[in-house]
């Protein structure tokens, strides 16, 4: 039984990176990186840090 488990769940998880990877390369525009008049861009970056409470302060990166 663990066996025929194990299987079904390989075939599911190769099926959605199949589909994800074929719905990827068939994006026909690609996307460009979008500077400001200074030739500056934006970063971000989100996680999910499981930090107790209270919370680190935010710092900038420059």
């Amino acid at each position: 039984m663990k066996k025929i488990t194990a299987i079904i769940l390989s075939l599911v998880i190769l099926t959605g990176c199949l589909s994800l990877s074929a719905a990827a390369g068939n994006s026909s525009e690609e996307k460009a990186l979008q500077f400001n008049k200074d030739g500056k861009f934006t970063i971000l970056n989100l996680s999910d840090i499981q930090d107790g409470y209270p919370m680190h302060s935010l710092q900038r990166i420059t």
